[in-house]
C-alpha cells in the first residue's frame, strides 16, 4: 500500500528530500542532505509503501539560467566566457548524474512504477509559500522546497 509521496530535488552536495503523509495529509520530513545520508534514508522506505518523485532537469533541452550569469559577463573577454560556461556545463552535468544515479538505484529497489521523473519548472516556493500551503514552518532551502513541492498532494 502507497503510504508516501517522496520528493527529491538532486543535487551535487546536498539533494532536497520531502516526505508527504497520504494518511496525514501533510508533510512528515522536509530537509536538504548530502549523498550518504539520503541513501540511508531512502532504505528506511520498504518496496510498495511510496511513490517517487524526481526533479529531472536533463529532460529540458538546454541550460536556460542566463538570469543568474554575472552582470559584468557581457564585458568578460571571450576566453574567460567560456571558462565559465564550461565551468557551469560541468557542474549541470554532476548534478543530472546525481540524479541519473538516484533515479538507477529508486527503480531498482522500487521497481520503475513507483519513480515519477518530473520535468522542472520556473515556479519556485518560498519559506512563506510554503507554510501557506502545507503548514511546515521549520527551516528549509530551494532545494528541500523544490523537493516538497514535487510531493505535495501527490497521493
Amino acid at each position: 500500500m502507497i503510504k508516501y509521496a517522496i520528493g527529491i530535488d538532486p543535487d551535487l552536495h546536498k539533494s532536497g528530500l520531502a516526505v508527504w503523509s497520504r494518511t496525514k495529509k501533510q508533510h512528515n520530513y522536509i530537509d536538504s542532505v548530502g549523498a550518504f545520508e539520503l541513501i540511508q534514508l531512502l532504505n528506511l522506505i520498504k518496496p510498495g509503501e511510496a511513490l517517487f518523485f524526481v526533479d529531472a532537469g536533463w529532460l529540458n533541452g538546454g541550460y536556460f539560467h542566463y538570469a543568474n550569469f554575472p552582470p559584468e559577463f557581457d564585458t568578460w573577454h571571450v576566453n574567460a566566457q567560456y571558462a565559465y560556461l564550461v565551468k557551469r556545463g560541468i557542474n549541470v552535468g554532476e548534478n543530472f548524474g546525481v540524479g541519473k544515479f538516484i533515479v538507477a538505484y529508486l527503480i531498482d529497489v522500487h521497481g520503475e512504477n513507483n519513480v515519477r521523473l518530473v520535468r522542472p519548472v520556473n515556479e519556485k516556493w518560498d519559506a512563506t509559500k510554503l507554510k501557506q500551503l502545507t503548514g511546515w514552518s521549520k527551516r528549509t532551502n530551494p532545494d528541500s522546497r523544490d523537493a516538497a513541492r514535487l510531493c505535495w498532494q501527490r497521493i
